[in-house]
């Protein structure tokens, strides 16, 4: 619980963050799937959740059925790798887009000085340069009430499709495999609407929609979130790797099995054929 509270909210202390996500989750479940719980139920449950997508491969690898193993295996590590891809998508999203709104209306109050300016060498043409100044700080200001309104759209969706799926009794093995798919697809959609923020807003906007939506393409969030879920879902994560003027030449091996431990330091070793 300390773990979850630290990772969802980060900006307070511990021991407020476990008392913040223990109410959250209670709030959630009970407002999601229409059956009350208190957290540490929740997390146990959503526990023994995860370990049932596991169980769906591991069990006929114990059985020794290869096959099923193998096609368990893919349908898990797919259904991880689109939720995990989505939900950080999602993540970067939130945080990097109120920055860079930030920077953009910064950018936006800093030039109207030179905006003046343009007004006034435009003559006649004024009225063109004042509608793509005003075009684009109603975009900018477009992000907040949009973000806000799809949240609320996929929530209200979200909780639909739980109650609906659950039919009041909470989570549930039985249930485990609907919730699943409308999480992942629920995570999908949002993770999705919330990158194309700047182009809505962009469409929305009369006037100035080229421009906009070129921006809009810039500040969207990377999407090597991607690549990295998929890499955990499969089980690999590497970090820190560094390798400088390695050199290997005709090196043959092969029916070779070490398993003693060993530690070489500060002398030469030279075996010869015969094992001298």
């Amino acid at each position: 619980m300390s773990l979850l509270g630290s990772c969802l909210y980060p900006r307070v202390t511990q021991a407020d963050a476990g008392i913040a996500i223990a109410g959250a989750l209670a709030t959630s479940t009970n407002w999601l799937l229409g059956g009350s719980a208190a957290a540490q139920d929740a997390v146990k449950q959503a526990i023994v959740a995860n370990f049932m997508i596991d169980a769906q491969y591991l069990l006929p690898a114990q059985l020794g059925d290869a096959a099923s193993a193998q096609t368990n295996l893919g349908m898990a590590q797919s259904l991880r790798s689109t939720s995990d891809s989505y939900k950080l998508m999602a993540r970067i999203a939130e945080s990097t887009m109120p920055k860079v709104r930030n920077a953009i209306e910064m950018v936006q109050q800093a030039i109207f000085p030179v905006f003046l300016l343009f007004v006034v060498i435009s003559g006649h043409q004024a009225g063109a340069v004042i509608r793509a100044y005003a075009a684009s700080l109603f975009w900018i200001q477009l992000w907040a009430p949009l973000h806000a309104v799809m949240n609320f759209i996929i929530t209200m969706v979200s909780k639909s499709e739980y109650t609906s799926g659950s039919a009041g009794n909470g989570l549930s093995i039985e249930q485990m495999g609907f919730l699943q798919t409308a999480i992942v697809s629920d995570q999908a959609i949002a993770g999705m609407l919330v990158i194309s923020i700047p182009a809505i807003a962009a469409a929305i906007v009369p006037g100035g929609e080229v421009g906009l939506q070129a921006v809009a393409g810039l500040v969207a969030p990377p999407r090597d979130p991607e690549k990295i879920a998929s890499a955990l879902a499969q089980g690999n994560l590497q970090m820190g790797n560094a390798s400088l003027n390695n050199a290997s030449h005709d090196t043959l091996k092969g029916l070779v099995v070490d398993l003693n431990p060993s530690l070489r330091q500060g002398m030469t070793n030279h075996q010869a054929r015969g094992g001298s």
